[in-house]
């Protein structure tokens, strides 16, 4: 593709996707508000498959923040599996 191709929407005042000046920041602050918090309730009742599922429903439009539900749901796996295991063994 050639390159006056490439930038052929910019010209006509349109900023290309990796722009980072504040208009652009702005615009793609908004879009990550969209996701609801409710999405962050999967991965606390549902812990890694929960996070999976919100990471899967929500990484198009939140993009690299989606990681976060994995993690939790990590975090609250692991927490309530030494629970268990404590209470099961005695430690």
């Amino acid at each position: 593709m050639p390159i006056s191709d490439r930038y052929r929407d910019w010209d006509r005042e349109e900023h290309p996707p990796a722009c980072n000046c504040a208009d652009c920041v702005e615009r793609r602050m908004k879009e990550i508000r969209k996701v609801s918090w409710a999405w962050w309730l999967l991965p606390i009742f549902l812990m890694w498959i929960g996070g999976l599922i919100a990471w899967g429903c929500t990484k198009k439009k939140i993009g690299e923040r989606a990681k976060d539900y994995i993690w939790l749901g990590i975090a609250i796996f692991i927490i309530v599996g030494t629970i268990i295991w404590m209470a099961l063994f005695g430690i």
